[in-house]
């Protein structure tokens, strides 16, 4: 995925969807193609939340923990994961500063999940072996489960062209809660 450039107005819009997103779901982290967004930035749960754009990983510690992921992408799934305990990454606020920090523990980990996803990534692609063809298969049901709902009301996506580059796009408009197909199904 290409950076985002500065300086760049849309930059505040995608940070704000993000994060609503993110709260939406109840996660600890988003990433904006998860979204259906191509601007490499991503937001991490925290007081206040932090928002990444172009982050990129300087260093790590050879220090790993091992604990379990999941995934807003992939729900149900969870997966041990040994990553760097700490990491020294440089970012770009949603104002246009770059910064380097350190980041430890479980934001740590929440950065480079997130990462990931910006590199194309999934977390299932730890996996190995009979674990991975598990989870596959595990995701064909949650899929199949989540496509074809029994009864009651859910809310389809409007179909929208993937967007290119937000750094791109002329004019950025985030979408509504309401820009949605409800379907009502019975039986």
């Amino acid at each position: 995925m290409t950076p985002f450039r500065f300086p760049n107005p849309q930059a505040i819009d995608i940070a704000h969807l993000l994060v609503n997103a993110m709260d939406m779901e109840g996660g600890v982290g988003l990433s904006a193609p998860q979204i259906g967004v191509r601007a490499r930035v991503c937001v991490v749960k925290g007081t206040p939340n932090l928002v990444m754009f172009n982050p990129k990983i300087l260093d790590q510690t050879t220090e790993e923990i091992e604990l379990e992921e999941g995934c807003l992408s992939i729900p149900g799934i969870l997966l041990k994961i040994s990553r760097p305990r700490l990491v020294k990454v440089r970012f770009t606020t949603p104002s246009g500063k770059i910064k380097i920090d350190k980041f430890d523990g479980l934001t740590a980990r929440v950065i480079q999940h997130e990462i990931d996803h910006l590199n194309g990534k999934l977390f299932i692609d730890y996996a190995k072996g009979l674990k991975k063809d598990f989870i596959k298969k595990k995701m064909v049901k949650i899929r199949d489960r989540l496509d074809r709902p029994k009864t009651g009301i859910y809310m389809e996506p409007i179909p929208r062209e993937p967007i290119k580059s937000a750094a791109v796009i002329p004019e950025f408009t985030p979408p509504k809660p309401t820009d949605a197909i409800i379907t009502i199904k019975t039986g």
